[in-house]
Formats: C-alpha cells, structure tokens, sequence
C-alpha cells in the first residue's frame, strides 16, 4: 500500500508540475503573440510620432502629424492584432498557400496562378499614383515594422510557416482583386448553362434559371454547344495520380491532411449563390430623421471568419478624420464615414465576366482561333511550392480574351471533359491593369464634401457596388460605380453563356462611362436603399446585367422606410435585425394548397400544414421557421435533383428557388419539374410538397437530435458559423479557434443569414448537424448620424484581435447576434471619456 501512495504522490507531483509549466508556457506565449497596448514602441518608418488609442469598446483610434503616418499605423495595428490574417489574405492572393499548408491547397494555388492574380496586381502598382503608391508603401511599411519586431502568431508555429515576408504593395492590390473575385461570380452560371446543355434544352435552360430579359433575343446556344461538340454529356474529371510526396513529420502529416483543402476559391465562386449572398443599405435625408439630418445604414454581407474580415478603426491627421470598416490588407476605411460623407456599400452584382470557347488548331496546338486566323496562346510558367513535396510546374495559357481557366476549374473541366478540340478563358472585368479603385479609396476617406466624394466614385472600378452616400450639408445619394462592360448590339449571348471565341460579335467595347452609370441624387422621396436586386428602370438603356437578386429584401426595406415618418438610430437597428421572410412567405397559399389537396394524411404533417396556413412570415427562433426552412430545402432538392442529377450537387442552389416558386404558383413551364422521373406515376407539386415536408421532418429529428417538435430552435439549428482559416479543419484546435453564436433570420430576410443547400462538407470540419448552419451574412453593421459625429455606432462579428487567447477575439459576437452595436466615437470629448489604452509609436532609425 506504502508504494501505491507514493506512486500516486508521484503521478499527481508530475502532474501539477507538467500543469504548472503549461499554465506558465500559456502566460509566456499569451504575453509573446499580443498586441502592444500601453507605453511607447518605437516603429521604423514611422515619420513622426504618433498615437493609438483603444476606448472601452476596443475600438482603435489613430491621431497622427499626416495623412501617410496615419496610414501606417493603420499598417502596423493591422499587423498587430491581425498578422495572421494578412498572411492568409496574402498568399491567397498571390497563389502560395500550398507552401505552407501542402498538397490539399494546390488546386487553390493553380486557380489563382491561372487567372493571373499576381501579374494583374503588379502591373497595377506599375500604373499608380504618386499619392497612392506612398500611401500604399506607408500601409505595407506599417506592417514591416511589427514583422521586423519578430512578431509571430500561434498559426505560425504550429504550421511551421517559417519567417514572414515583408508585406509589398503587390500585397494589398492583390487582396484587392480577391474582394473583387468574391463579389463577381457570374462566370459560375455560364458554367452551369454550358453543363446543362447536355442535359436539357435551352427552353429548358431558361425555365430553371430565370432571368430579367437581354436586349436582343438570345440565340439557342444549346445547339452550338452541341454542333461544336461541346457538354455532349456529363462525364466524370479523369483521376490524375499524384507524385508521391517528400514525407514530412508524423505531426505535420496529421495537420497537412486535415487540412485540404483549406480554401477552394473555385468552389466559393460557385456555391455564392447557394449561401444566398445579400447586403443591405439604406439612407434618408434630414426630412426624414428625426435629428433634422440624414441618417444611414449598411450591413454588407460575406462569409463568415473568425477572425471577422473587418476592423474597427478610426484615423485622424490634418485633413483626415475617417472612422469605420477597415479590412486587413487595404490601407484605407472601406465602410465609413468622415468629417463631412457618410457612405455604404452593396453589391450591384453585374456581369462583368464572360467566357469564351477558343478553339485549338488541330494542326498547331500552340494556337487558337481568332476573327482574323489562327494566332498563337500566350503563354508563361508558374512554379508553385508545395509543402512536403517536389515543386509543381503549371504552364498558363491565355488569348486575347484573358487566360485559359479550363484546364485549372473543375467545373469546366467537367464541361469539357468528352473532347479536347476546345478549351475556354476568361475576360473580367477586374483584372484590367490600370484599375484605379485604390485612388478611390483614398479619395472617398479625404472627401471634404458631396461633390468631392461623387467625383471620387469615379475611380472605384471593380467590384461595381451600389454605394448610398450622405453629408453634413444634407444632401444623400445613390450611384453604382465600377467598369460595366459594353457589348455590341447584335451580341446574342450578352453574357449568359460561353461565346464563341473567333467570332468578334462577342468582344467587349469598352466599359460603360462614369455618366451614365446608375445613380439617384437627392430624391423627392428622402430616401435611398439597394439590397442587390435590380436598381434600374425600365427605360435605363444600358445593359449591366439579367441575373438581379431577389427583391425580397429590398421591397422589405422599402415598407419599412415608409413605415415611419422620422426615422432614429433605433428604427434603423430595427431594420438591422427585421427577420420577416418574404421569401418564404410566397410559399403560404401552396402550403393551403397542399392543405388543401386532400392528399395530407392525417398526423403531425397535416398538424405542421395547420400552423403554417397562419405562421406570421418572421423567422424566428420557433420551430415553425425551422420547419419552413427544412422544407424549402427538401423541396428544392426533390423537384430537382432527378432532372438534374448530372450536374448534382453542384446545381443545388438557392438560383432555382425563383423557378420553385413558379411551380408551386401553377406555371407550367416549371411546374413539370415536379414530376419524380425516378417512377412510372406523374407526380404533382403538391405530392413533392408533401414528400419534402414529410423529409423535413425527419431531416429535423436528426440535425437536432429529438423528435418534439417544441423543441426544434431554429436560433440554435441555424447558429452562425465563424470558420477559422485553417484551424476549424482540425478537431483538436476547432474548439479554440472557431466562434459559433445562435442567429435566427433566413436568406430572404433584411437581417439575412445564409446556410448552404448541400450536406455539411465534414472535410471543412463542419458537424453533420451542421445543415442549417450560417455562413454568410452580416459581418459589419453601421449607423451613421450626420447631425452628431459621436451619434452613430456599429459592430463586427468577432472582435478586433485575431489572436484567440485574447478576450479580444470574440467579445463583439454575443453583441453582434443580439442586435446590438458600440458607440462611434469621432470628437475629442468622447475619445477622452473612453480610452482604455494608450500607445505612442515613436520613429526608429
């Protein structure tokens, strides 16, 4: 017995002692990786010194002597508390993930090196301003100083990463266009149009994915598609065996394979539409606040992070008084406002991407057909380094369209799989390389006035957002900027589908100008609002694009302006959290319909039938809106999935809800889709109606682990998902690293909230009860009053530090999923009563 204790004495003495080290090697790394708050650092090329202040909110607030030491203490807050976050942007951008995460980024890394990311960001900076290029030097020299520190991050080392590279100005013009590639995804459904070709025909085609009228008739391209032998059919990609890997350490092997891929930036283009992106804003003039002065909104939505993609920030220096968005990796405020210009963005979402089917010469490989004959594909060679294993040589083609993205989409590889007389490139609209939208970035966060920021609007290039705008003065409005390309009269596709590519019809004119660009200044109305569907008239004679979101969101924000005769900061937070579904309300009289069809047995579907005939259209945390949206979901895939089954899962998304509805609404044309073609009987949509909400069920019992009914919450079932890059795929770190807080709303509501249509993807590190999980939506909230600089508030949907040790990194989310915001400090009086810390960065030699 006297050994067993002294054994046990032994073990528990280790053990307190191994504790007491991690406890230790804890405070030690916690103390390593956070951020300077208090006292003086000193920062080279800082010109001279300046200060950062953080209130009680965790809001940064920078006073510097100029405009270009402003903007590197933004660099070097960024690099503070964000640093990890920059390497991720970074190496996306420029195709270099697979160096430190291995083989399962490469697909990635090809995807980026193929569409010229690198060479578009760095014949930008060859095309800069003066002003810009100090500015953007200021940004990266800011970030410099915190990497020459030697400042690293837990990611760093647990991946092994190696030294950071100094950030370049490449960097952030890179990271530029990926917001750009994020917010332009049109390329996706002529993929989807080509791979459907071989399953239907173009009647066909249109009735699945409806759209606002072309200009001209469109020509039937299934038929080209078919007489050049294109998408005869869908065949599987041939499987290509990998040269077997350099063998890294167990560890690192464990990690590399839990982590591919990371990120597929192919795939997030093409399930966009899937996680039913959407952003919102709105302003009124003084005539219709109640402060006697304009008031605005904006909440845009994109795929949830942690840490959230935003930064809280606010600048000052002689001529700058800027608070707002910032992202890391842009030097500027993107959402924001200053001393005299409040503004916000949504995405217009206009086709600013074609495809085009260039034809190989059968005689000489090397070349492609053009209008004038055969001319030879440019061409360069990427050498990509891989984590682990030999470097991969990736030879790029491109045309006098753009590159040849074929041969690096899996999507059109699918297309093109039967037949190698025909590849396809890419024109966008974002990789022209004088784009500007840097300089106007600059320009918007120094606007002095109204005129001044319309003119800086000028400049934005890519992504076209519809931007709503006001200034102290009173004046509010509304333009579209970006490069909208202009396509010729008799172009029959304009857009829709891959072109031809020898046949000059289909080549762009340039882009539309400035002037004659969307814009709405000072309505009659006071008020001002966009929600990604369409925001032009019929009589609008320029061609931007015939695939507009659902109106759903902005109709709904329109009702809610008029509602009220003086808006508030509080009426607008309202707005902000609105969970009233149109959507899904449009599907109540087929509810009754099925209700009505006589075909309900009795039991708990006729029960759930009963309920939803009076549900009151809010998706909220009850069990009714997570039934509702468990049968959007059955009922989508049941109508579709047998017609569609060689391009599923891919094509199960929320694109096909406009030709649901139609179904549902007695139009033929879609309703024939209901029919299960999987058996001999003809099915109506009422019995697929039934068939989904009985699947619902079923699908619901599972996902939350009960059979009450009572005790579905659809807060909980659809809680937010905030994926850490790359750590939310590995079980051990998942935990830590990844934030989940429960939301209600669906994706028609003002406060949208998307979830993906397919099953989880596990290797993601999704949980299989991950169905309804939100991905996307409102990472930002703001509320601009310009009667009070210190009026306004707004919130991200993390916190302001990427370090996941800190309070810091998640303390906004309980906040942000109640609705609720942290004040906007801009005047010295209010900045004073709520600092926290205080650091002065000093120049160093």
């Amino acid at each position: 017995m006297t050994w067993a204790i002294r054994i046990l004495k032994w073990v528990i003495g280790v053990a307190l002692v191994l504790l007491a080290v991690g406890v230790v090697l804890w405070f030690v790394a916690k103390a390593a990786f956070s951020p300077r708050v208090e006292g003086e650092l000193a920062a080279k090329g800082l010109r001279e010194p300046a200060t950062i202040l953080r209130d009680v909110d965790g809001v940064a607030h920078i006073r510097a002597t100029s405009v270009r030491d402003a903007v590197f203490a933004l660099g070097n807050l960024h690099a503070q508390e964000r640093l990890w976050q920059l390497e991720t942007h970074r190496r996306i951008a420029s195709g270099r993930l697979s160096e430190i995460l291995g083989a399962g980024a490469l697909s990635t890394d090809k995807f980026i090196r193929t569409l010229g990311v690198p060479q578009a960001a760095a014949e930008r900076a060859k095309a800069l301003d003066d002003r810009t290029r100090e500015l953007l030097q200021a940004y990266a020299d800011g970030i410099n100083a915190v990497i020459a520190s030697g400042k690293t991050t837990p990611e760093h080392l647990i991946l092994r990463a190696g030294p950071i590279e100094p950030w370049r100005i490449e960097d952030s013009l890179g990271w530029q266009i990926m917001m750009a590639w994020d917010l332009s995804t049109n390329w996706t459904n002529e993929v989807l149009r080509l791979r459907l070709s071989g399953l239907t025909d173009k009647a066909g085609i249109d009735s699945l994915l409806l759209n606002d009228p072309v200009p001209a008739a469109t020509r039937d391209y299934v038929a080209l598609y078919r007489e050049l032998g294109v998408a005869p059919g869908v065949s599987p990609v041939p499987k290509v065996e990998a040269p077997q890997p350099a063998q890294p350490g167990w560890m690192q092997r464990q990690l590399l394979a839990q982590l591919a891929p990371m990120l597929d930036l192919e795939g997030r283009a093409q399930t966009a539409a899937e996680k039913n992106v959407g952003s919102n804003n709105w302003v009124v003039a003084g005539s219709r606040s109640a402060t006697g002065k304009p008031l605005l909104a904006n909440d845009p939505h994109l795929s949830f992070s942690a840490p959230s993609l935003w930064y809280l920030a606010h600048l000052q220096a002689p001529g700058l008084d800027v608070i707002g968005a910032s992202m890391p990796g842009l030097p500027a405020i993107v959402l924001g406002r200053n001393q005299a210009v409040a503004w916000g963005f949504t995405n217009t979402g206009p086709d600013t991407q074609d495809l085009y089917i260039e034809e190989i010469d059968a005689a000489n490989p090397a070349q492609y057909r053009t209008p004038d004959g055969f001319a030879p594909f440019t061409t360069r060679t990427e050498t990509i380094k891989v984590k682990g294993e030999a470097n991969v040589q990736l030879t790029v083609r491109s045309t006098r369209h753009g590159p040849v993205i074929s041969e690096a989409s899996s999507a059109l590889n699918k297309a093109l799989a039967a037949q190698n007389k025909y590849v396809v490139s890419l024109r966008w609209a974002a990789l022209e390389p004088d784009d500007q939208t840097m300089r106007a970035s600059f320009d918007m966060n120094l606007a002095g006035n109204f005129d001044a920021f319309v003119e800086a609007l000028r400049n934005f290039h890519a992504p076209q957002q519809n931007v709503v705008f006001a200034s102290t003065d009173g004046r509010i409005g509304f333009v579209a900027p970006g490069r909208i390309p202009l396509r010729a009269i008799d172009n029959d596709l304009m857009g829709l589908a891959p072109a031809p590519g020898w046949d000059a019809r289909y080549d762009w004119n340039g882009f539309l100008p400035f002037e004659n660009l969307p814009r709405n200044l000072n309505p009659s109305t006071g008020a001002l609002f966009s929600a990604n569907a369409k925001v032009v008239t019929p009589d609008y004679p320029f061609f931007i694009t015939a695939e507009w979101a659902s109106a759903y969101r902005t109709d709904r924000i329109g009702e809610l302006l008029r509602a009220t005769d003086k808006h508030t900061p509080e009426s607008f937070g309202a707005m902000h959290m609105d969970n009233l579904s149109g959507g899904m309300k449009a599907y109540q009289p087929f509810w009754r319909k099925m209700f009505n069809s006589g075909k309900a047995s009795p039991g708990r579907v006729t029960d759930v039938l009963t309920r939803l005939a009076v549900w009151n259209g809010r998706m909220d945390a009850g069990s009714e809106a997570a039934i509702i949206a468990a049968w959007w979901r059955e009922m989508l895939r049941l109508t579709f999935e047998d017609d569609l089954a060689g391009v599923w899962p891919d094509a199960f998304n929320s694109q096909l809800n406009r030709a649901l509805l139609a179904a549902t609404q007695g139009n033929p044309d879609q309703a024939r889709w209901c029919d299960d073609t999987r058996t001999p009987a003809r099915e109506s949509c009422e019995e697929i109606g039934l068939k989904a909400l009985d699947s619902a069920l079923v699908l619901l019992e599972r996902v939350s682990g009960t059979a009450e009914m009572s005790r579905w919450n659809w807060a909980q079932l659809h809680s937010v998902r905030m994926e850490h890059r790359p750590f939310s795929r590995v079980g051990l770190l998942q935990g830590q690293f990844e934030l989940r807080f429960p939301v209600a709303s669906d994706p028609f509501s003002v406060n949208q909230s998307g979830f993906r249509l397919r099953d989880p993807d596990l290797s993601s590190g999704a949980r299989p009860t991950d169905q309804f999980a939100t991905v996307h939506g409102a990472g930002y909230r703001a509320i601009y009053d310009m009667a009070n600089a210190d009026g306004g508030s707004f919130i991200s949907s993390t916190g302001q530090n990427g370090l996941f040790m800190l309070p810091g990194y998640s303390d906004y989310g309980p906040k942000w999923a109640a609705g609720e915001r942290v004040p906007m400090r801009m005047s010295d009086g209010a900045l004073s009563a709520s600092t926290r810390h205080a650091l002065r960065l000093v120049p160093s030699p």
